[in-house]
């Protein structure tokens, strides 16, 4: 079976990285100093449980997505939010006529704009729980293990190809993998951690545990929780009534964590805001849910972005 990762970033990398190592056929898309890295030198992915580096030609590399998915049995899409559709148009040339993509993305509604391009029957969520990084070129630091979720069934509602296949690549590389019939709620929850998580430690360019140590900004942070939760709710997705507070709960355990978009900012890149924040804020507005501190986020978050260019 092969893979394509679309692309090798903190996500893509770590979890195809993974896999690579156990002799899954992996080919990579990556670009500027990343690839010259991953080309010469190999990855190193940098883990709690040990570090592993893999060489050159333990994958294949390129920064042609088209190039890249030719030949795939799966395409994992990890790209940030505002480059999918950018992304997905790299990859339509060599993309197979059945070959799945699936969304490990940040927010709710990627798997829309891939579908729009790629067909919905081709097109399938999915979950990455990992806090990973691109710490150097060729080098991705992760604070925990990860695993992924991905859904059993397309956006046209039919069966995902080459699933049970892709599980047992998974189950061999160490990686937890959860097929559900339910993405949405799954993708719903991470958000309103993520619109948390990344939105403040972006915000206040500190770790989380900086963070919740001021009394204000851990009021802000439940309260965006909240706000994320509740316009969930409000559009049909059915999560815990516990979530909030057992997400808070869990947040004041984190330690000295951080978040991709705080390493965006750290590194002066773009950062994905408007995929998390800003989609919240602006269904809230459309639900008529107020959500002030979502909005001020996404705000904020704005003059920093412009501020890189």
């Amino acid at each position: 079976m092969k893979l394509a990762v679309v692309t090798a970033g903190a996500v893509g990398g770590y979890f195809g990285g993974l896999l690579a190592a156990t002799g899954v056929e992996i080919n990579f898309v990556a670009r500027g100093a990343h690839l010259q890295a991953l080309q010469q030198d190999g990855l190193t992915l940098k883990k709690p449980d040990g570090d592993l580096h893999l060489t050159p030609d333990q994958y294949r590399v390129t920064d042609r997505a088209a190039q890249a998915v030719r030949g795939a049995d799966i395409v994992l899409f990890a790209v940030k939010s505002y480059d999918t559709h950018a992304a997905a148009l790299s990859l339509l040339p060599g993309l197979g006529e059945t070959v799945p993509v699936l969304s490990l993305q940040n927010g709710v509604e990627n798997e829309e704009t891939l579908a729009a391009l790629v067909e919905p029957r081709r097109t399938a969520g999915g979950v990455a729980y990992v806090l990973t990084r691109l710490s150097a070129p060729g080098e991705i630091t992760a604070d925990n293990t990860g695993r992924l979720a991905v859904a059993a069934y397309s956006m046209a509602g039919g069966p995902v190809a080459h699933l049970n296949e892709f599980a047992r690549l998974c189950e061999g590389a160490g990686i937890g993998l959860e097929i559900t019939p339910d993405i949405a709620r799954l993708k719903w929850s991470k958000l309103v951690f993520n619109s948390a998580l990344n939105g403040w430690t972006a915000y206040r360019n500190a770790t989380l545990d900086r963070v919740l140590a001021n009394p204000e900004d851990r009021e802000g942070y439940e309260e965006t929780l909240r706000e994320t939760y509740e316009v969930a709710m409000a559009l049909g997705v059915h999560l815990d009534r516990e979530m909030v507070d057992q997400t808070m709960a869990r947040s004041l355990k984190m330690g000295a964590v951080g978040s991709s978009m705080l390493t965006d900012r750290k590194m002066g890149r773009r950062m994905e805001f408007e995929a998390l924040n800003g989609y919240v804020a602006r269904k809230g507005r459309d639900l008529g849910i107020p959500t002030p501190y979502n909005a001020m986020l996404a705000r904020e978050l704005a003059a920093v972005n412009q501020s890189f260019k």
